[in-house]
Order: C-alpha cells, then sequence, then structure tokens
C-alpha cells in the first residue's frame, strides 16, 4: 500500500486541518501556562520572623519560625513562635505564600493546594 494514496483518502492538509492545529496549538499552550503558573504562584521566598515590639537587636535572635529572647544577664533565655514575618522580595513580587504568611506552621497548606490543584484533572476525567 502506497503511504501518499492512504493519506490522500483520509484528506489532504487544507485549511480545515489548518483550523484544527492552530486551535489544538493555542489550547496547548494555554493549557501549559496556567498548569506552570503554580509554580510561579507558590513560591516561597527567604523569610525571617519580623522584631517583635519589645525588640532589643543585641539581645534578640531573629529565626525563620521563632523568636530567641535572651534575659539581660544573657544566662537564660525564651523561645516564641513568629506572629508575622519579613520576606525578601524580587521586584516587590506577592506570591501565595507571602500573602497569606503560609510559612512555618502553616506550611502544610501550600503543599495541599499545589496538590488538589494537581488532582483535580484526573477526577475530572473519570467523574465525565
Amino acid at each position: 500500500m502506497d503511504l501518499q494514496r492512504v493519506l490522500a483518502k483520509c484528506g489532504n492538509f487544507g485549511p480545515y486541518q489548518i483550523l484544527l492545529l492552530g486551535l489544538y496549538g493555542y489550547t496547548n499552550i494555554v493549557s501549559s501556562l496556567h498548569y506552570f503558573s503554580q509554580t510561579l504562584i507558590s513560591f516561597t521566598p527567604s523569610h525571617r520572623c519580623s522584631a517583635p515590639a519589645e525588640y532589643s537587636q543585641n539581645l534578640t535572635l531573629l529565626q525563620t519560625c521563632n523568636v530567641i529572647q535572651y534575659d539581660a544577664d544573657l544566662t537564660s533565655h525564651r523561645d516564641s513562635k513568629c506572629t508575622s514575618w519579613d520576606f525578601e522580595r524580587e521586584s516587590n513580587y506577592e506570591s501565595v505564600t507571602t500573602e497569606l504568611k503560609w510559612v512555618c506552621d502553616d506550611a502544610y497548606k501550600l503543599a495541599v493546594g499545589q496538590s488538589l490543584f494537581s488532582s483535580d484533572p484526573p477526577w475530572a476525567v473519570f467523574l465525565g
């Protein structure tokens, strides 16, 4: 069997096939932008605790999730969890994690959101 004759019976590459190719190409590009936007939206920049109200620079150590405050005699200290954070933003980029403060104890929320985002298409296909 000749391949060219089989293709001629199936239909040549005409205006309809060009239209279909363009529509499928557009759909694939838009879908990939939507799918990979999750990577940009959920970016977590470097962060550290914001200075508390009773901040004393030489007696307080700011970490990513905890604040260690030393007493005046430097023999004992008190650990406390952060309530606000300072994020290192590049070009004032605000991601979901910086906007909703999904760091430290709330970091699991980002993973749950990404899992739900990624698991939606299989369920949509399965349930119709």
